[in-house]
């Protein structure tokens, strides 16, 4: 599996020019706005591209057809591209925390703001860059490079449409949805973060497996 990491950092060094351009993109958006919340997201979504960018090089020119020949089983394949997209984020998300940090002390000249408040904004941004992952994964491997941007069309616009539904569904039973969250957020930070952990664990595991399983039936 290390040769596979060596073979994925090497394919994004390869491309650096082009990240490095669309993490200035991200800043001059972030400065110009005075918005230091924005760099955070904007990591957060970009550490999966960056993943799903080595399965697509992979899956060129039959590629994978030949990087099965080689000792690395299935398994080992999937595994690497989660821990890969996991690495990812946590660099990505560092980097957005400290040009986060130099935005919010540009602006008010003092750290008051950090607090743990603060600290759980940025751990639940980088769970939200695993959860993401947890998504795109799957389907770039069972659609491959061709098919998954219409398959994440259709999946994502699904679950924005599913949201909308619930939203109307509150609307019509009367139910009070800022109510709810004002209860949910009177928890304690630490229990909410707690099962919040664990539900993003749960489903990353559950993606894992899904895409072990779509990779060892797939042909090449």
């Amino acid at each position: 599996m290390k040769g596979l990491l060596i073979k994925d950092i090497a394919y994004l060094k390869q491309n650096k020019s082009l990240y490095f351009f669309l993490i200035i993109f991200g800043l001059g958006f972030s400065l110009f706005y005075d918005n230091s919340n924005f760099i955070l997201g904007y990591c957060s979504v970009f550490s999966g591209i960056l993943a799903l960018g080595t399965i697509n090089y992979d899956d060129y020119n039959h590629g994978l057809s030949f990087l099965f020949t080689l000792p690395p089983t299935r398994k080992d394949y999937v595994k690497e591209k989660y821990l890969l997209a996991y690495g990812i984020s946590v660099v990505l998300i560092i980097f957005a925390t400290i040009l986060s940090i130099a935005t919010d002390y540009r602006l008010l000249h003092n750290f008051h703001f950090i607090s743990l408040d603060w600290l759980l904004g940025i751990l639940a941004t980088l769970f939200f860059s695993f959860m993401l992952i947890a998504f795109l994964i799957p389907i770039q491997i069972k659609f491959g490079s061709q098919k998954s941007q219409l398959a994440m069309i259709i999946v994502f616009g699904g679950m924005a449409l599913v949201f909308i539904l619930l939203y109307l569904l509150t609307q019509v039973t009367g139910i009070d949805i800022e109510s709810l969250f004002n209860q949910i957020i009177s928890l304690s930070p630490y229990l909410i973060m707690t099962m919040f952990i664990l539900i993003v664990a749960l489903i990353n595991y559950v993606s894992y497996r899904i895409s072990i399983t779509m990779m060892e039936k797939k042909e090449f």
